[in-house]
């Protein structure tokens, strides 16, 4: 999956990072929903590197090629599937 979208960052000269958050906003503007990705970091310098992305634009070629990866981790978020145990007293 990192090869993929390495792959594709390749293509156009990004990280993968920057494609990663290329996709999800432009996924999100197909589904017809807001997306504000707040990406993380350390670094001031990768930071701007990250926010980059919005100037970004995939083709819908690397958008499939990106769909397919997504579909192969797409699963539930809960690692258990009692909601009581989720929530027993840990917050």
């Amino acid at each position: 999956m990192v090869a993929a979208i390495g792959e594709v960052a390749g293509r156009y000269g990004a990280s993968r990072a920057q494609v990663a958050l290329a996709w999800l906003v432009q996924r999100a503007d197909r589904l017809g929903v807001t997306c504000v990705p707040i990406p993380g970091s350390r670094r001031v310098q990768r930071m701007r590197e990250n926010l980059a992305f919005a100037d970004l634009r995939l083709d819908d070629d690397a958008m499939a090629e990106l769909d397919a990866v997504a579909a192969a981790v797409e699963g539930g978020r809960n690692i258990n599937l009692d909601p009581t145990w989720i929530s027993s007293g840990r917050e």
